[in-house]
């Protein structure tokens, strides 16, 4: 069964972030991200497996979610910019990978610390090997409080709006139904190299 984008509640996780006080920019990010900066451990649904999940290829693309989102540009922004470029990234295509089946630019954008971005992958291939897929559930985000947690990190809390939808086989029935819902969320977002991840995420208000 298709679960909504619910993490409960894991406060401590993210608010640990706001201990660690950005100094002065460094010359660029470092390769791999700083053990330091603690990730959330939320309690997710989809329910996340212990096996890092693999990539699934896509075998539909229902005409309801039939455009690939595109990277923003101020995903090239080595600021706050590009930090919340990464979060609206990301929440652009859970939809998308739910509907099609297709994980990698998700994985792409994903931390591997990131537990919910793991979880998600899990429940997307686990609706492409049950032959079913989602339609609805876009998401629309609210972007609110950006702080700056260290060098190259930031915790960002948004208010996501996310539609009703229906899961479906590949024979049309109905299989599942969600409700729209509203979620209060908090991404930890760093830059990596050249490029931003999400290191967690973490509902703070479901």
């Amino acid at each position: 069964m298709r679960r909504g984008f619910v993490v409960a509640a894991a406060v401590g996780g993210v608010l640990e972030l706001a201990g660690c006080t950005g100094g002065d920019a460094v010359a660029e990010p470092p390769a791999t991200a700083p053990t330091s900066i603690a990730a959330p451990t939320p309690s997710l649904e989809p329910t996340h497996t212990s096996t890092p999940p693999t990539t699934t290829t896509p075998t539909r693309r229902p005409t309801s979610i039939a455009t690939r989102p595109e990277p923003p540009a101020d995903l090239n922004d080595h600021g706050e910019s590009g930090a919340i470029a990464a979060v609206k990234y990301l929440v652009s295509l859970y939809a998308y990978m739910n509907a099609t089946g297709d994980t990698k630019d998700w994985q792409r954008i994903s931390d591997d610390a990131c537990q919910f971005c793991a979880s998600a992958v899990a429940n997307a291939n686990e609706l492409s090997k049950s032959g079913t897929h989602v339609e609805g559930g876009e998401m629309t985000v609210k972007v609110g409080e950006k702080l700056k947690v260290a060098d190259w990190s930031y915790s960002i809390t948004t208010k996501l709006h996310e539609r009703a939808s229906t899961t479906v086989d590949d024979a049309g029935t109905v299989v599942d139904q969600q409700p729209s819902h509203d979620y209060a969320t908090v991404f930890v977002v760093h830059r990596v190299g050249s490029r931003w991840v999400v290191r967690g995420v973490d509902n703070v208000n479901s």
